[in-house]
């Protein structure tokens, strides 16, 4: 169950919405839970829109949950002045044309 990780410091849970984020500058991370394991997303901060960076882990397991929350905190660190040219370069952006979510999208590189 998603509430009972272990999450490093500074992450807050949402029992309302069954996730887990960190807000850090202009960029919020949530990591929530899928029907076959977690995924991490990033969105720019006060926006409602579709996330800009996803990965996924279908490892319901420690080790699994613990790589989502290390990519969580390397996006805070990387992107929280919210400079939309360097998230729109990251692999795990949704619309970066050389991204894991569009070329060789059926490798699906955005499971970790």
């Amino acid at each position: 169950m998603l509430k009972n990780l272990n999450a490093p410091e500074g992450w807050f849970y949402s029992e309302k919405f069954n996730y887990w984020q960190k807000v850090e500058g202009k960029v919020v991370v949530y990591i929530s839970e899928l029907i076959y394991g977690y995924q991490v997303q990033l969105y720019y901060k006060g926006k409602i829109d579709f996330c800009e960076l996803e990965a996924r882990t279908n490892m319901k397991t420690e080790k699994g949950y613990k790589k989502l929350f290390m990519i969580g905190e390397m996006w805070l660190l990387n992107y929280s002045d919210g400079d939309s040219k360097k998230i729109q370069n990251d692999q795990y952006h949704i619309s970066n044309p050389n991204g894991v979510w569009v070329k060789n999208r059926e490798e699906k590189k955005y499971w970790i």
